[in-house]
């Protein structure tokens, strides 16, 4: 665990469930544009995460690592102007997860990019709610 980062080790988890969760998004048939594409695809993978994630008591590593599972699956699909936040969180959570960044700002460096993915989904995603 990092030193000193308790409270933040459960703020960046916390961002991505309510990331994920924010990311259902209501298109009707099959996805026509990129966008849609893109929330069609964060709404399988909460689907698959919810299955997977681990409970809310398990090490803040396990988080990371589902954490960077999920957004290194939606890198590849995310349209222009979200996929650097979404790559970012990717791997900062993979670093996290196995231990390669050990800073105690680790996890708050993550929080920008969380909130700006946050945000976009709720913008681009039909029936996303706002809080």
């Amino acid at each position: 665990m990092i030193r000193g980062t308790r409270s933040a080790l459960r703020v960046v988890p916390l961002a991505l469930a309510i990331a994920l969760s924010h990311g259902a998004c209501a298109t009707t048939g099959s996805p026509d544009t990129e966008n849609e594409r893109f929330c069609a695809a964060v709404l399988a993978a909460e689907s698959d995460a919810s299955r997977r994630y681990p409970a809310p008591n398990t090490d803040s590593r396990e988080y990371s690592r589902e954490g960077a599972a999920v957004f290194a699956q939606l890198t590849p699909i995310a349209p222009a102007d979200i996929r650097t936040d979404v790559a970012t969180l990717a791997e900062g959570m993979r670093r996290i997860a196995d231990g390669t960044d050990t800073r105690r700002s680790a996890l708050s460096d993550l929080l920008a990019p969380s909130d700006r993915y946050g945000k976009w989904l709720r913008r681009h995603c039909p029936g996303v709610p706002s809080s």
